[in-house]
């Protein structure tokens, strides 16, 4: 790592990245056992141990030879396998993921929408050309958008899509 931390601060760091439980982390690193619930939130708040963190799963994320481009192609065969063997679940989960990654949901709904209101890629403003340098992905994805235009021009659509076919 190389935030400069002390042997305590890197020790909670490296316990809790493994269950993301401040509190044992904490009595792991040597903290007093009546103390490690409030020393666990305290390390959470300290810049220090916050950027010491986010560099050691970083470290540990690339040492598993994962990245977001690994992450975005588990998803995408996901989306694949699930339209293949009907399973709507595994299909609906992928897009959500994705949809998040490419930022395709604003936090803020538009004027006169609500939670209910089917949201579209041109809806909210995102470049299809955007959408990453793989077609078959931005295939899928352009694909839902269609389907949900479709639903939604006769009127099957009011709320959340549960389902690609």
């Amino acid at each position: 790592m190389k935030t400069t931390c002390n042997d305590r601060q890197t020790r909670f760091v490296q316990e809790y990245a493994i269950d993301f439980n401040a509190s044992r982390a904490a009595l792991a690193a040597g903290y007093a056992p009546v103390s490690a619930p409030m020393q666990g939130c305290r390390l959470l708040k300290n810049a220090k141990v916050k950027a010491a963190l986010a560099e050691y799963l970083i470290e540990q994320a690339q040492n598993a030879g994962l990245s977001t481009d690994w992450v975005l192609q588990k998803l995408k065969e996901n989306v694949i396998g699930g339209l293949v063997d009907r399973d709507r679940q595994p299909v609906n989960k992928a897009l959500e993921l994705i949809g998040r990654y490419l930022q395709m949901f604003p936090t803020q709904l538009p004027p006169g929408s609500s939670p209910a209101t089917p949201l579209f890629v041109a809806e909210v403003g995102y470049d299809v050309n955007e959408l990453g340098k793989d077609p078959e992905l931005r295939g899928l994805i352009l694909e839902v958008d269609k389907r949900m235009r479709a639903l939604a021009g006769v009127g099957i659509v009011e709320g959340e899509v549960t389902s690609v076919d």
